[in-house]
């Protein structure tokens, strides 16, 4: 199986926060927004089509433990 690699242009453009099991969590560079990005760290993958069933059910899964986090961290409204 290759190894993943992050595309050059998001290693420049964001931040590294964390790894979780399955996506590197990014902070994009644009100060106005808290806007993360969730890179699946799985070679070869370009859409969330392209992952593996079990792979999409993390995805979502850890967006949505993110967006959480964000919400009670930003103060919004759940």
């Amino acid at each position: 199986m290759p190894n993943f690699t992050l595309d050059s242009r998001l290693q420049q453009d964001s931040i590294h926060v964390v790894d979780l099991p399955l996506c590197q969590v990014r902070l994009s560079g644009d100060a106005r927004y808290p806007w993360i990005i969730l890179i699946p760290q799985r070679a070869d993958i370009v859409e969330i089509y392209d992952l593996p069933g079990d792979d999409q059910a993390s995805l979502w899964q850890e967006a949505t433990r993110l967006g959480q986090a964000m919400m009670t961290f930003y103060g919004g409204i759940n």
